[in-house]
């Protein structure tokens, strides 16, 4: 479990953002005696938001898409596939897709109407210092 302060600091987010996050119920940590407590899976939730915020991503956007995002991410987690594969995020706003290397990637570039962020997703998971790895890490 990660505090919030901890959370701040790896995710390069503010403590505002993590509350509102939290009211929105977009990463909702658990709650002891008044401080959040973040997984290490949320604290990856937590880095990817963070970033697709420093992207420009529009918190609506965020809220639209996040769901999907978020099932594929618990998805990803459970099987352990995160972290020993490449994955990425791509995203118009409207729409996330979870991609791995093996993917046609540059095929849904190619066929998309509208720019597409891309983020490496394994890289927040990678980021992590070792003491701070996962289930399977």
């Amino acid at each position: 479990m990660y505090s919030s302060r901890e959370v701040m600091k790896l995710g390069k987010v503010t403590h505002r953002q993590l509350q509102w996050w939290d009211e929105q119920k977009i990463v909702v940590p658990a709650h002891y005696g008044g401080n959040r407590h973040y997984t290490a899976e949320q604290l990856v939730e937590v880095r990817v938001i963070g970033e697709l915020r420093r992207r420009g991503v529009a918190c609506q956007r965020i809220r639209k898409i996040w769901p999907g995002v978020h099932r594929k991410l618990e998805q990803l987690f459970s099987g352990h596939r995160l972290t020993r594969e490449d994955a990425y995020l791509l995203t118009d706003g409207e729409v996330a897709l979870v991609l791995f290397a093996a993917d046609n990637i540059l095929g849904v570039l190619e066929r998309a109407k509208r720019p597409l962020l891309c983020l490496y997703l394994s890289d927040h998971v990678r980021r992590l210092r070792p003491s701070q790895s996962f289930r399977a890490a």
